[in-house]
């Protein structure tokens, strides 16, 4: 199994901090909070090293100060890439706080949150993000799940035109066989398809547990339909929107 990716998050504000981390770890990631500089700063010199650092470019003080000199100090390789979180993207004090930083994206923090997690798996995953064959995208919808005499709800996490991750505690066996209903946002028909769990990730403390389900016998017309939301999505979402199941 892949050893899950490490993300620091260094934001000053405990609504956006707190958000971002529990979206971070729903999607796999082992997170670290830190609301202040100088606990940050302890962190990248004596933890093992974290994969993306998000940081706040807009904190207060000596100590934030001292924070982005020691991130330009260090060497290249010895430093997370940084993805900047800021309010005010043109702001003077801003741009110069950006000057010698491995900064690999900027974000604003009153984003559509959804986007987070697309944008950090982009810029932690790239390879995969560009060569993966089928597009997916999030969707975040209730489905109606029926299998034998089982009938529960799930969360459609994301889809594809050939299948979708089901989010939910509900254990189901991979090559079980299952009736879906769901709709997707802006479309306007119910999807009633059948399909088959090909694999299965229970939950942690990191992820969350569901299983991935492949379309049997889908419809070339609802195929259709759902390949379009896919890609009207990805379009919204920008580039880096690829969803690592």
């Amino acid at each position: 199994m892949e050893t899950p990716k490490r993300v620091l998050v260094v934001e000053e504000a405990e609504a956006y901090r707190q958000i971002m981390a529990e979206l971070l770890r729903k999607a796999g990631y082992v997170v670290v909070e830190e609301a202040g500089a100088a606990a940050a700063h302890r962190r990248l010199d004596t933890e093992p090293p974290f994969d993306l650092l998000l940081l706040d470019l807009q904190m207060h003080g000596a100590e934030a100060n001292g924070l982005y000199a020691y991130l330009k100090a260090r060497p290249a390789e010895g430093r997370p890439p940084i993805l900047a979180l800021t309010t005010a993207a043109q702001t003077h004090r801003v741009l110069e706080r950006l000057r010698g930083l491995q900064v690999v994206g900027i974000q604003d923090k009153r984003l559509v949150w959804d986007q987070l997690v697309y944008r950090v798996g982009g810029l932690l995953y790239p390879k995969r993000a560009d060569q993966r064959a089928v597009l997916r995208a999030p969707a975040g919808v209730p489905v109606n799940v029926r299998t034998g005499e089982r009938h529960f709800q799930a969360v459609v996490a994301n889809v594809s035109a050939t299948g979708m991750f089901l989010a939910s505690p509900e254990r189901l066996e991979a090559e079980e066989r299952l009736s879906l209903q769901f709709i997707l946002p802006g479309l306007p028909n119910l999807f009633e398809v059948t399909g088959r769990v090909v694999w299965r990730r229970d939950e942690t403390e990191h992820t969350e547990g569901g299983m991935g389900v492949q379309f049997e016998d889908l419809p070339e017309e609802d195929a259709a339909k759902i390949g379009a939301y896919v890609r009207a999505e990805l379009f919204r979402l920008g580039p880096t929107a690829r969803v690592e199941s």
